[in-house]
């Protein structure tokens, strides 16, 4: 049963004070004219566009403001013959009374289509409300257009009902003037994670920040219980609230998994998701993560808005034209490379003699699968609270002592000639974290003898000039971020650990807790982060391992 529950506060969002009217005989015609062509044309559609402009919506919103008398019919029949209708998406298909949030749902729509609607729901007075029922064929096409399903009433009938809980800025979540998330509370944000119409950025950055708030158990528990819920909307046979639910389950739990594989094994909670109700794709990915085959998963990623425009284009762009390799022969390298292969399998010791007399794009590659190597040993819920963890100070002691030893290799003007190669070959690779190694190493060897540094080659001492300004500390490494954020999404690349960590340490500034209600800022900013390194984890090089070099790197970094 629908109770109405309007109170006499006015909502934030202000529509001005304008007397507004409603002819019965008029709105009449038009409910019973609708009546017929919906049932009609009620199709099973999920998803709706709309292709009208945002300018349209918006110089009919100024004409209604400007108008003295507001009249629900002309509203109506203006949106109608216009083609015009107000939540687009899938929000057409809400199967029931209690949607979970119906007013997270009105505010993820344009501010002025919000608006529209705020104001034809102030036109259904409260001396009209034995008359609703005769508007809502109307008010469903304005909302939806023309294929939505007649449920939609029960929707509808939710935000007129409690129109100034809905339309007021103030709740949980907590809404900033840009009707953005500010400020939500911890189960708010583990209802949205099994939620259809919860915003799906949010729930993403949510589930990349979660040891910031709560655990993978709590959100075990959460699916189970959508998956209890799927199963009874199945047995009901209500369609709709089951093809809505399946899609929300499958979405959380490939982005649950994804993030913490490792940690999902022993989760026998979730096994309830092989159940034959659900694609035999997502059976096949959840099955393969219990019997911990850890395939790339990942699919979630967003792009990142670290760092604004770059504003020196041309600088840039000449920089960039290493990455693409233009000033390397690629098929010549290639065959430099297998020849360093070949000649390892004739050598039983390496050292520096050896390694100084391979291809140092080889090195690199090597360097770099070393460094992926300990960087994927650090536990993904040590990346929220880092300080003295044990597995990332593992990582970062194992990189200091392969530094340290490295350093110690490079005597001569040659040696630095070569290493400045490997440095470009990390570059190349998009393997930072292992090329800003190189360029620290350089850099004190650049400090502590000018002398030896200026007698290399003019082409090495270009190369490095070029390469090293995309590390030395400018803005918050802003050029570095650019790059790192212009590469293509699932590029294999790996960050440099140092610069990432003076991102977490700016972000651990922010206040989560503010009572009974978290800092989403910080939630989004961590999860930034995260998932920085959670991408750079996943990535996959496309070279091999050599074991006699693993080795000596290894008893470099004394493993």
């Amino acid at each position: 049963m629908f109770q109405h529950k309007r109170k006499s506060s006015t909502p934030t969002e202000g529509i001005g004070v304008m007397p507004i009217q409603n002819s019965s005989k008029d709105k009449l015609s038009l409910s019973l004219s609708l009546f017929g062509e919906l049932q009609d044309k009620s199709k099973d559609e999920i998803y709706f566009k709309d292709n009208k402009s945002d300018e349209q919506y918006i110089t009919f919103l100024k004409q209604i403001q400007n108008t003295n008398e507001i009249q629900f019919v002309k509203i109506a029949n203006h949106l109608i013959e216009k083609n015009m209708f107000l939540i687009e998406g899938k929000f057409n298909c809400c199967w029931k009374v209690t949607v979970k949030d119906v007013r997270i749902i009105v505010w993820q729509m344009k501010e002025f289509k919000r608006k529209i609607l705020s104001i034809m729901c102030k036109c259904i007075n409260d001396e009209e409300l034995d008359e609703v029922n005769e508007k809502l064929p109307v008010f469903q096409r304005c909302c939806f257009g023309h294929g939505s399903k007649t449920n939609n009433y029960n929707f509808i009938k939710e935000i007129i009902y409690n129109y100034n809980s809905i339309f007021d800025i103030q709740g949980d979540p907590l809404l900033n003037n840009q009707f953005s998330i500010e400020e939500v509370s911890k189960m708010k944000i583990l209802e949205y994670m099994v939620d259809p119409f919860a915003p799906k950025d949010f729930i993403v950055d949510a589930m990349y920040s979660l040891y910031l708030f709560s655990s993978v158990d709590e959100v075990c528990t959460f699916i189970a219980g959508a998956h209890t819920d799927l199963l009874f909307a199945l047995s009901e046979q209500n369609e709709i609230e089951y093809k809505l639910l399946q899609e929300q389950v499958v979405f959380i739990s490939r982005l649950l998994f994804s993030i913490y594989s490792p940690s999902m094994q022993n989760k026998t909670t979730l096994k309830c998701l092989l159940n034959p109700t659900y694609p035999t794709d997502f059976r096949k990915f959840i099955e393969n993560i219990y019997q911990g085959i850890t395939t790339n998963y990942l699919r979630f990623s967003k792009s990142f808005n670290i760092i604004g425009d770059f504003k020196e284009r041309n600088r840039f762009n000449q920089i960039y034209k290493i990455k693409l390799g233009k000033s390397l022969d690629l098929s010549k390298l290639n065959k430099k490379i297998k020849k360093s292969v070949d000649y390892l399998q004739e050598i039983k010791t390496f050292n520096k003699i050896v390694l100084v007399n391979l291809e140092p794009f080889f090195i690199a590659e090597q360097i770099a699968l070393f460094d992926h190597k300990c960087f994927n040993l650090v536990e993904v819920k040590e990346l929220v609270y880092y300080e003295h963890k044990s597995s990332f100070k593992r990582y970062q002691q194992t990189m200091e002592h392969f530094s340290q030893n490295i350093e110690q290799l490079i005597e001569t003007e040659s040696d630095i000639d070569f290493f400045i190669s490997v440095f470009h070959g990390l570059f190349f690779y998009n393997e930072f974290n292992g090329a800003y190694l190189i360029y620290n190493i350089l850099s004190n060897k650049k400090k502590s003898n000018p002398l030896l540094f200026n007698k290399i080659k003019k082409i090495s001492y270009s190369l490095y000039s070029k390469l090293e300004i995309f590390f030395k500390e400018i803005n918050g490494h802003e050029l570095f971020w650019i790059y790192y954020c212009s590469l293509p999404l699932f590029t294999s690349k790996v960050p440099v650990v140092d610069f990432w960590l003076d991102r977490i340490r700016s972000d651990d500034v922010l206040t989560l807790d503010f009572g009974e209600r978290l800092n989403a800022e910080k939630i989004k900013k961590i999860s930034i982060d995260v998932q920085l390194w959670i991408e750079a984890k996943e990535t996959k090089f496309i070279f091999d391992e050599i074991d006699i070099v693993m080795k000596y790197f290894n008893n470099l970094a004394y493993l």
